[in-house]
This record gives structure tokens, C-alpha cells and sequence, in this order.
């Protein structure tokens, strides 16, 4: 390839991506000698973007491009389950997104007009949602505010396209600083939280019109999966929260505050991921998997601990569990000691489902 070191590096991390979030789609056979095991495929093509990319130099400045192989590589990391490294290769792109000022529009209009400012934006919103997501993994801090606007629409993509890549964004919005300081404490300090701040975190998820059914009519399938399952899991993350200060009751009259409020979910999510199929799922990466694995493995527990009423409504809890878990361990690299965990607990459940 006869092009700049970084251009290689931005089309072998693109390769990389790519296999990473097409397995399902992709062929066992090769013809190019290289080894059909998508994950060895990804690790190969992240390290050629490794080996291509060269320092920023003294005479050169930091580029869209540049950030946006970061990005790929930190998505395939995260894939490969080295965490670890894609935390440095997130913190880069946060580094360099903020090397360029993107949250001063008057700057980038001044130096290079309205369309690289529309390009730029989209990229820290883009950095921001993934940061966002990585501090709630992991528990790690953020750096990237968010920008004072959302993204204009631009007519070179279809209006599906950013009306869902707007919609993931809001979503995200809702892991304000308050919400990653109460999210912490959950395993480590202390941070006062009230039964009010939890009523009001979910009244706030409920008022976020984004993921909703009237908001992701028109969108593609694999938008619709990302945006419904990204709902349901901020709607449990705040009730891990609850759960967490013991703020939750079975016979609690509000659904928020209830410990069965997690069946609930798992059966609206049974009814909302039916009819989508696997690859719009996948194609969402490690991440999707791992916010399904939370929603899975948080239902599993409160089923094995709250009694149903009755043995048809425990079928039905158990039938919904049976489904998340199924349409997990159907995804790609399914972590195996996650997989046991819920292998464990489908087998202390034990209860007929047909």
C-alpha cells in the first residue's frame, strides 16, 4: 500500500472492525492464508494498524483519521478482551479529541468551516458515548463533557442514520456526573442515595422519549436492537443502584422501587428482541453483549430469590430468562466465565418452560 502510514493504519484498523463486528456474516473458509478464527483475524489486522501508526511529529497535527483508528482499535480491544489496552487507546482518542477543540465551535468554523465542524462534532459524540460506557464497565472517570448541541442533520447521510446515532446519544446524556458518582459507590466508598434521586433517575429514563417504540419506527433493525437493549440496561443500572443502599421492597406499590421491577423488564425485552435477529445484535460488538450479560445475569438473581406467586408465573419468569440467555450465549466470544454463571443459574432454576 503505497499511501501514508497513516492512511494504512486506518484501513487495516478498519479491516479489523469490520471482522469484529461481522462474524456471523463471515465465511470459515479463506483464500488469503489467513487463519479463519475471527479473533485471531481481528488480532492480526489490529496489529498491522498498530505497527503502521507512527507518532504524531513535530511538524504534523492531530487528525480525524488518526482519532478514528484509535477508536477502531479500542472497539477491537475491547472485543479481545484486553481491557486493559483499549482503556489506553480510549484515553488517547479523548486526548486527541480534545486536542482539537471540538467543544469550541467558533475555533473550528474559524479554521475550517461548517462541514469539518459537523465531521468533528460527530466524532466526540462518537468518543463520548464509548468513554461513557467504559466508565460504567469498568469504573473508571471521564473526561469529555458534552458538547452544548446534538448533531445537525446532514443531508449526505439518510435521516435514519442520525436520527438513531441521536437517539444512542441522548441515551448516554443520562450518565451525567451524579449518576457515574452514585454508580461507584456501589462498589467501592460512600455516596448518600435517596429513595427521591432514585424515583427521579428513572422518571428521567421515562421522559427520554430516545429507544422508545413511536422514536425507533423507521430505524434499521440493528438500530433498534442497540437503542432498546441500551434503555432497558440504564433502566437496571439505576435499580442496581437502589438495590445497592437497600432502598427496594417486594411489596413496593412504585415498579421502580420494587425488586421484581427486573422481571418486568426481562419480559418486555423478550417481547421487543423476538423478531430481531441475531446479526443486528452482534454487529454492536462487546459492548451490546455486555450490557445483555448485566440485564441476564441481574434477572437471574432476582428470580432465584423472589418467589413467584404462583408455578405458571415462575414458568414465565423462567421462560423469559431462558430466552435473554439463549440469545446471549448465540453471540460471538460469549465470556466463559460468564457463560457459567448463567449456566448456573438456569440449572438451579430448574422448572419446565414448555
Amino acid at each position: 500500500m503505497d499511501v501514508s502510514t497513516e492512511a494504512r493504519a486506518f484501513v487495516y484498523g478498519l479491516v479489523a472492525v469490520s471482522i469484529n463486528l461481522t462474524h456471523s456474516l463471515r465465511t470459515t473458509e479463506t483464500s488469503s492464508g489467513l487463519p479463519c478464527d475471527p479473533s485471531v483475524q481481528v488480532a492480526q489486522w489490529a496489529s498491522r494498524a498498530l505497527e503502521a501508526m507512527s507518532p504524531v511529529l513535530l511538524d504534523e497535527d492531530v487528525t480525524v483519521r488518526r482519532i478514528t483508528t484509535v477508536q477502531f482499535l479500542h472497539v477491537c480491544l475491547m472485543g479481545l478482551r484486553r481491557h486493559r489496552l483499549a482503556f489506553y487507546y480510549l484515553r488517547q482518542a479523548v486526548s486527541m479529541v480534545q486536542m482539537l477543540r471540538i467543544d469550541d465551535a467558533s475555533a473550528i468554523m474559524a479554521s475550517a468551516g461548517s462541514f469539518e465542524q459537523a465531521r468533528r462534532e460527530r466524532l466526540y459524540w462518537e468518543v463520548f458515548v464509548h468513554e461513557r460506557f467504559y466508565s460504567i464497565s469498568e469504573q473508571r472517570t471521564v473526561l469529555l463533557l458534552p458538547l452544548t448541541r446534538l448533531p445537525d442533520l446532514d443531508d449526505r447521510f439518510p435521516y435514519s442514520v442520525h436520527h438513531g446515532f441521536v437517539q444512542i446519544i441522548r441515551l448516554f446524556l443520562l450518565i451525567d456526573s451524579d449518576f457515574l458518582a452514585k454508580w461507584f459507590a456501589t462498589f467501592h466508598g460512600v455516596q448518600d442515595v435517596t429513595p427521591d434521586w432514585i424515583r427521579a433517575k428513572h422518571a428521567e429514563i421515562d421522559a427520554e422519549s430516545a429507544g422508545n417504540d413511536e422514536e425507533v419506527t423507521g430505524l434499521s433493525e440493528m438500530q433498534q436492537a442497540d437503542l432498546v437493549i441500551t434503555k432497558h440496561w440504564l433502566r437496571m443500572l439505576v435499580w442496581q443502584i437502589a438495590m445497592s443502599k437497600c432502598l427496594l421492597s417486594s411489596e413496593a406499590s412504585e415498579r421502580h422501587m420494587s425488586l421484581l421491577f427486573p422481571v418486568r423488564i426481562s419480559a418486555r425485552l423478550r417481547e421487543l428482541l423476538t423478531d430481531i435477529s441475531k446479526q443486528a445484535i452482534e454487529v454492536h460488538g462487546s459492548g451490546i453483549q455486555q450490557k445483555l450479560f448485566e440485564l441476564t445475569d441481574t434477572i437471574g438473581n432476582v428470580i432465584l430469590t423472589v418467589p413467584a406467586a404462583s408455578l405458571e408465573e415462575t414458568r414465565q419468569r423462567v421462560g423469559d430468562f431462558k430466552f435473554l440467555y439463549e440469545l446471549w450465549v448465540s453471540l460471538p466470544r460469549p465470556n466463559t466465565l460468564q457463560k457459567e454463571l448463567l449456566q448456573s443459574k438456569l440449572e438451579k432454576l430448574d422448572v419446565p418452560v414448555g
